[in-house]
């Protein structure tokens, strides 16, 4: 982890993830899910840091309502 963000709500990893890593899991070195990999340039990766505050903000909704696109 290089930084966090100014509002504690994001990890910024000092090395980007390849393609694909978007919604994987960052584990801290007790093996404890800390974040969630969400976005990924040349540069560096950002995860959203896994909260009692961010849990209670999260909309879960059933798989089926998710509308999903074929890449």
């Amino acid at each position: 982890v290089a930084a966090i963000s100014p509002n504690d709500r994001f990890l910024v990893l000092n090395t980007p993830l390849d393609p694909g890593y978007s919604g994987g899991v960052v584990l801290n070195d007790k093996n404890k899910a800390v974040g969630i990999v969400v976005t990924s340039d040349e540069k560096q990766s950002n995860a959203l840091i896994l909260s009692p505050a961010i849990f209670t903000k999260l909309r879960w909704v059933p798989l089926k309502e998710i509308s999903t696109r074929n890449f």
